[in-house]
């Protein structure tokens, strides 16, 4: 751009000295129109602003900016440019008024006119004739700050130019960021509302257990009230009966102590008669008799132990078999189709023929009667009268 200074002419007077982009700028802003006289050092005369090189430099200026600088840098330049020009005019304009000579002085211009008194004549072409030579000294032109050069301009372009670029870069990367925040909030939408059915879903099955919960304290509450009625009604003598069970299962406990031991004496016995000759075969059957009948009295006094180990409080002496350790014997086989029982016991105990038995399964339960037909010396076998042999099974109690 032109550093050089120009001069122009308004109401006679002679304005300057200021910089051609000022000078362009003013025309452009139609602040001075194209008509005026302007003058600078390259000139031999005043010549109007659109037959100067001022006019030509702002033409190319603006062309050559146009098909470098992108839209939105040349309208911020325009608008820098404008700005500028509104300001240093503004501030012109202020300097002029509190600078300007009073209007009785003479005007003085400056390059090829002669300062005198004698008005302008006045302007009909661009071809006016040089006014006189100036017969006074030349005005030295004030001083002002220097417009920015064609070097700044550029600098000031290419500053802009890589601002615009990070705006585009951060541009984009705006962008990707809200498409990710998108997204995630999509995502999220989609997480809330999931997490809102299971939560809907956890609250049903929250109320669903808690009725349940309610309906076995309800239940809890109602069974406990039942078993306090039936302790406050139960029969005085069931506690009786039952420390009577309990001294009994003391007892069945110490014979039980006393059947194992002496069982391990005749298992020890027999193993040692088993390697003897075959006349002590007699005595050999004789102790497995004896084992067989200590086994079955075990089983007797463990199937009472287990039976007494947990008695019911409340139990009545009603459709109660009498003691285990009262019983004649106990059954240790049965012959459904046969209808015959055999027995754990014989002669040897006291048992005979023809004699007649109740038999009690082990909950106590009368199950029928019984008669002997064949009292062995250890065992017997009995028939079972009438119906429901079938629920006779081994362990079962005999009494009288």
């Amino acid at each position: 751009m032109d550093s050089a200074k120009w001069y122009y002419l308004k109401s006679g007077r002679q304005r300057g000295p200021m910089d051609a982009g000022d000078l362009q700028g003013l025309l452009q802003s139609g602040a001075l129109p194209s008509t005026t006289l302007v003058w600078t050092a390259t000139q031999k005369d005043w010549l109007p602003a659109h037959a100067s090189t001022v006019h030509a430099a702002q033409i190319s200026s603006i062309s050559t900016a146009s098909r470098r600088i992108p839209w939105m840098i040349l309208l911020s330049l325009t608008a820098l440019s404008l700005g500028g020009g509104g300001y240093w005019w503004s501030q012109r304009t202020t300097q002029e008024t509190h600078t300007a000579e009073p209007a009785a002085e003479k005007p003085s211009i400056i390059g090829k006119m002669a300062m005198d008194t004698v008005p302008l004549p006045p302007l009909d072409s661009p071809s006016t004739a040089p006014l006189p030579e100036p017969t006074t000294a030349i005005a030295q032109p004030i001083a002002t700050a220097p417009a920015p050069s064609q070097q700044q301009w550029q600098a000031s372009y290419q500053s802009l130019s890589a601002q615009y670029a990070q705006m585009e870069a951060k541009l984009t990367r705006l962008r990707a960021t809200e498409q990710q925040w998108q997204q995630a909030a999509q995502n999220a939408q989609t997480e809330h509302t999931q997490v809102a059915t299971g939560l809907q879903q956890a609250n049903a099955e929250l109320a669903r257990l808690q009725q349940t919960l309610n309906a076995a304290q309800q239940t809890n509450r109602t069974l406990t009230t039942q078993i306090t009625e039936l302790q406050e009604r139960a029969d005085p003598l069931a506690n009786a009966k039952l420390a009577q069970l309990q001294r009994q299962f003391q007892q069945l406990q110490q014979n039980l102590a006393k059947a194992t031991v002496e069982n391990k004496a005749l298992q020890a016995q027999f193993t040692r008669t088993a390697t003897q000759t075959t006349a002590h075969q007699t005595r050999q059957s004789e102790l497995t008799q004896q084992l067989a009948t200590a086994q079955a009295r075990i089983k007797e006094l463990e199937t009472a132990l287990k039976a007494r180990s947990n008695p019911a409080p409340h139990t009545t002496t009603k459709n109660i078999a009498p003691p285990a350790n009262q019983a004649v014997a106990r059954v240790s086989n049965v012959n459904p189709k046969l209808g015959f029982v055999v027995l754990t016991r014989g002669s040897s105990h006291g048992v005979a023929n023809q004699d007649r038995y109740r038999i009690f399964d082990r909950t106590g339960k009368f199950l029928g009667r019984l008669r002997i037909e064949s009292a062995q010396p250890t065992v017997s076998i009995a028939l079972f009268e009438g119906p429901g042999i079938e629920q006779v099974a081994p362990g079962d109690y005999i009494h009288h």
